[in-house]
C-alpha cells in the first residue's frame, strides 16, 4: 500500500500487527518499516508550506498540491465541518488570517478528540493547496491537506 500511495490503508495494516503482536518481533519489525516509508514523504512544519504559498502560490500549488506530506505544527483550533462528517485541525501558520487546515475523517475522532489548541503534532495527509473558495471563516485562505492521520 505504501508503494501505491496509499498510506491509510498502509497505516491500518501496520497498527494492526502492531496491536494484535505488541511485543513481538514483528512488532518491532513493523515499526521500523513504518518509520522507513514515511521518511521517503516530503516531511513540512506548517510554517513552511504557508510561507512558500505566501511567496508564490502557483510555484507552491505545481510542488505541492496532490503530493502527500508529513506535517508538523501547533494546534491552533479543533473542529468539525461538512455536517460533522470532517474532523478539521487548524496548525499555527505565521499568518493573520490563513492556517494550514488538517482534515479528518470520522475513523480519526479519538486522537482528535485527545488534542488541546498549543499542542504540537505531526500528521500525514494529502495536500489539496488553497481551498479557493472564500467564506466568512476564511478557509479559502487555508492550504488544505486532507484524508489525514495522526503520526503523534
Amino acid at each position: 500500500e505504501f508503494g501505491d500511495n496509499d498510506y491509510q490503508s498502509a497505516f491500518k495494516l501496520c497498527e494492526e500487527i502492531i496491536n494484535k503482536y505488541p511485543d513481538s518481533a514483528e512488532a518491532a519489525n513493523m515499526v521500523n518499516y513504518k518509520n522507513e516509508q514515511l521518511a521517503g514523504y516530503l516531511h513540512i512544519s506548517a510554517d513552511e508550506l504557508m510561507g512558500e504559498y505566501e511567496a508564490n502560490i502557483v510555484n507552491a500549488d505545481d510542488k505541492y498540491t496532490d503530493k502527500v506530506v508529513v506535517i508538523s505544527g501547533t494546534v491552533s483550533s479543533i473542529g468539525k465541518t461538512n455536517g460533522d462528517s470532517n474532523l478539521v485541525v487548524l496548525l499555527k501558520s505565521n499568518t493573520f488570517l490563513a492556517c494550514v487546515q488538517l482534515n479528518f475523517n470520522k475513523d480519526s475522532t479519538k486522537a482528535v478528540a485527545d488534542l488541546r489548541e498549543g499542542s504540537k503534532i505531526t500528521a500525514i495527509g494529502n495536500c489539496t493547496g488553497k481551498s479557493g473558495k472564500q467564506f466568512i471563516v476564511f478557509d479559502g485562505l487555508n492550504v488544505m491537506v486532507e484524508d489525514c492521520i495522526l503520526l503523534n
